[in-house]
């Protein structure tokens, strides 16, 4: 999910170029292209490597960049607020600034889920940000790994209405 922010965070600055000039930014698809290289030899180390310290040395790398480019990004919001006069730039700025939060969240989730071995609670996960309100489902099937969504009570009423109510597990 770190590499979705960071690439929604690139692509919201191609967006952004559009508007208005942005220096510094000529080699955007070099740094795309590097980054999500970094991320698929990352995600290859994390998920089928068997030793740790080239696990986590690959983690701090891809962190290294995608630190870099968040960085890069908050000078881009500090910068250019004041200059963007048309609503599509301003648009461009608030995704700017929202990808870049949820980048900073997963950079702070990926640090200490697998370089500190913390066990992050479920409480603070992101599942997607796309869609934040989703949750994790768990129906305690064996066939079913994950499943993301909602859990919705539908019902119907005395005149066979169809209703359709969010699900809470800990109301009565």
């Amino acid at each position: 999910m770190l590499w979705d922010s960071t690439r929604k965070c690139l692509d919201t600055i191609e967006r952004l170029q559009k508007e208005i000039h942005l220096t510094g930014w000529r080699k955007i698809k070099h740094i795309r292209k590097t980054i999500k290289s970094i991320f698929r030899a990352t995600s290859h180390q994390v998920f089928k490597g068997k030793k740790e310290a080239p696990k986590k040395q690959s983690v701090k790398t891809y962190l290294q960049h995608t630190e870099a480019l968040v960085h890069r990004c908050q000078v881009i919001l500090e910068h250019n607020v004041a200059v963007a006069a048309s609503p599509a730039a301003l648009l461009a700025l608030i995704d700017l600034q929202r990808y870049k939060d949820y980048a900073v969240k997963m950079i702070d989730l990926t640090r200490r889920r697998l370089i500190q071995e913390e066990v992050i609670p479920a409480g603070e996960k992101i599942y997607s940000i796309f869609e934040p309100h989703t949750e994790w489902i768990t129906k305690g099937k064996l066939s079913r790994k994950a499943e993301l969504g909602h859990l919705l009570l539908i019902t119907t009423d005395e005149q066979h209405f169809l209703k359709k109510r969010r699900f809470l597990a800990d109301t009565k």
